[in-house]
């Protein structure tokens, strides 16, 4: 079940409206509110996609915080949209990073500087991140609630029973969903992958 350990729904519910309306300093309070849960969300998703070792837990957070500073407003008080806008910040710095990988094994400049010394992702796995967020990008013309699953599942870490809560919907229909997302991610990866062969 998605958590506030820092607040009640209402308190997140209310300081969310006041963010949505312009006032920043609700926006830091939301993030101290959840910031515990927004950890969370980030070590699931850096265990899970094994995809970005550079980068921390508490680093991903603080990205996520750095990037919304100033530039991002929820577009409303739901929760659902929040942690959503928060799955897609979170696609958008692992996609970002995984690209500087690439570049930087390729020679295209100075090397990254990693948050975390000593680790190394593999070029594999970032190049599997960027197939995904290629496959994601084409699948959102056709189905953007299936890309909305994806984010939360693949690149924030979301139970099935999380994701659930947070689209509405029964853990059946999450089910059934990602393995049509799955599908279809899978297909187009293929036909990519082919079309890079040719």
């Amino acid at each position: 079940m998605v958590e506030d350990r820092g607040g009640s729904e209402q308190d997140v519910t209310r300081l969310l409206a006041a963010w949505s309306a312009g006032d920043r300093q609700a926006g830091d309070r939301v993030f101290a509110l959840l910031y515990d849960e927004l950890r969370r969300v980030a070590r699931r998703a850096l265990a899970d996609q094994r995809q970005e070792a550079t980068l921390q837990t508490t680093a991903l957070v603080h990205e996520l915080y750095a990037r919304w500073v100033g530039g991002f407003s929820p577009s409303s008080d739901d929760r659902r949209r929040f942690f959503g806008a928060a799955a897609k910040t979170m696609r958008r710095i692992l996609i970002d990073r995984a690209r500087e990988r690439l570049a930087a094994k390729r020679g295209a400049g100075e090397r990254a500087v990693e948050l975390v010394e000593g680790m190394a992702a593999t070029e594999d796995r970032a190049l599997e991140a960027l197939a995904v967020n290629e496959a994601l990008s084409v699948l959102e013309g056709h189905d953007p609630r299936l890309v909305e699953l994806v984010e939360l599942r693949f690149f924030a870490g979301f139970s099935v029973e999380e994701t659930a809560e947070l689209l509405s919907v029964s853990a059946r229909t999450v089910k059934r969903d990602w393995r049509k997302a799955r599908a279809l991610l899978a297909d187009r990866i293929a036909v990519a992958g082919q079309g890079a062969e040719g």
